[in-house]
């Protein structure tokens, strides 16, 4: 636990929005599967160039879900070791700025991506900072500290202010959808476009809306009914289940659930020179896929990684309400009810994708 403890953790006092000092923040910690604890450690000083957050909200995936339950291949590759914050989707409040940091200020309410650059590689000096083969990712690759926590340093240049007429709550869904919008630019869908989406989660859903906005027919395949009817409450032309679609003729399909079987049908939706985007990631290999298939309906495969450089069009996709997130909120749990917000998390029956944590 020390090494845990001084890892990007100093001593300074700082001030809370309160106008109180504070030396601590309590932060939520997975000390090994289904062990959650809540620790008090020292406050982060905001380094050069960083902001310190009042974190209010912090959403819960499946990538968190696999921490929790000891199953990600996260933990078996090495790429994350308990004990760890939790915690990759955020919103929340900047309470100070560190030297060097403009166009943000005290009181923004703020959220932001989770991808941290080497900035040494020949990936970042060539501007591809979002694919560094060397990045961490808060919360789910490396040591960084993850965002539940009542404070959070992060680096300015991820963060992004929340637009007007959406809260805070709402916004702690931003960072998986930013993902969604990066799947819609990569298939450039038009309204002449059939598309299947398998998988009613958030990344599912969103892109859904997302694909209606652009006028495209658009068919959600999931296997909870309750997804399903929410999928068409936000503008879907059809909802089924998988077992009901085996294969089809689609323009495009994206695959959102990251579901071994779902990667599978994917390919069998498409038509001849489909678009497919890999939006779901998998917790391991995928056997059986049919590639041979693939190939002979010459597919223009798109495999997504994270949505980090494309908050700008995520954030005027809310404003415009091309994309609703509030729907996608299931429940918000107390920062003290972790490990209920887990159960829920894990329960496949219930009837919106999200849940949250209220750190505040």
């Amino acid at each position: 636990m020390d090494r845990f403890v001084n890892h990007l953790w100093g001593d300074m006092t700082q001030k809370t929005p309160s106008g109180r000092l504070s030396t601590a923040t309590v932060s939520l910690v997975l000390e090994s599967p289904g062990r959650l604890a809540h620790r008090s450690l020292p406050v982060h000083e905001p380094a050069p160039g960083h902001c310190l957050v009042a974190v209010e909200h912090v959403g819960l995936c499946g990538t968190d879900l696999g921490f929790y339950t000891g199953t990600s291949s996260y933990l078996h590759t090495g790429r994350k070791s308990y004990p760890f914050v939790l915690g990759h989707e955020w919103s929340g409040e900047i309470v100070l700025t560190g030297e060097g940091v403009t166009g943000l200020r005290e009181g923004d309410r703020v959220s932001g991506h989770n991808f941290r650059r080497c900035g040494s590689c020949a990936v970042c000096a060539a501007g591809g900072t979002f694919h560094c083969p060397y990045r961490t990712e808060m919360g789910v690759v490396g040591e960084e500290p993850g965002a539940a926590s009542e404070y959070l340093s992060v680096p300015a240049e991820t963060v992004h202010r929340i637009p007007d007429g959406v809260d805070n709550r709402a916004a702690a869904l931003l960072e998986p959808c930013s993902a969604s919008v990066h799947a819609l630019r990569r298939l450039a869908i038009s309204g002449a476009d059939s598309v299947a989406i398998l998988g009613a989660g958030t990344l599912g859903l969103a892109a859904a809306q997302l694909a209606v906005s652009r006028g495209a027919s658009v068919t959600v395949l999931d296997p909870n009914p309750r997804l399903a009817s929410l999928a068409a409450e936000l503008g879907t032309d059809r909802v089924a289940a998988p077992d009901e679609v085996r294969s089809g003729n689609y323009d495009v399909v994206v695959e959102a659930s990251g579901a071994s079987e779902a990667v599978r049908q994917a390919i069998r939706l498409c038509g001849q020179n489909a678009r497919l985007a890999q939006l779901g990631t998998p917790h391991g290999p995928v056997d059986a896929v049919p590639v041979d298939e693939a190939v002979g309906k010459n597919l223009v495969t798109h495999n997504v990684l994270s949505g980090a450089d494309h908050w700008p069009q995520l954030l005027e996709e809310v404003a415009s309400g091309n994309l609703r997130l509030e729907p996608m909120i299931d429940r918000a749990f107390s920062f003290h009810e972790a490990d209920k917000a887990f159960e829920r998390l894990n329960d496949s029956g219930r009837d919106r994708p999200k849940v949250l944590l209220n750190i505040r």
